[in-house]
């Protein structure tokens, strides 16, 4: 199970690199001139920065073996999901 979720979390991290690389072009093309681009742009830069820690957190887990990190990684994934506590 471990060497699955590893594989899906490289292939996934793949995904969210080329995502990025994209957003990054489009904030540098588009992202100066207008107040709402640019933070639409922020958000979803902080939203593929959450994915890919929630990749990582599961790919921790899984090398892990769901040892002793297992309820740290847990919550951490818990806390991420809902977002900062208001």
């Amino acid at each position: 199970m471990g060497r699955l979720i590893r594989a899906v979390g490289h292939d996934l991290r793949n995904k969210l690199a080329g995502l990025k690389n994209s957003l990054y072009y489009l904030n540098m093309r588009l992202g100066h001139d207008d107040e709402k681009v640019r933070k639409h742009f922020q958000i979803m830069g902080r939203e593929i920065a959450n994915a890919n820690r929630i990749i990582m957190d599961l790919m921790d887990f899984a090398s892990a073996g769901g040892t002793g990190l297992g309820m740290a990684v847990s919550k951490r994934l818990v806390e991420g999901h809902r977002g900062p506590s208001r």
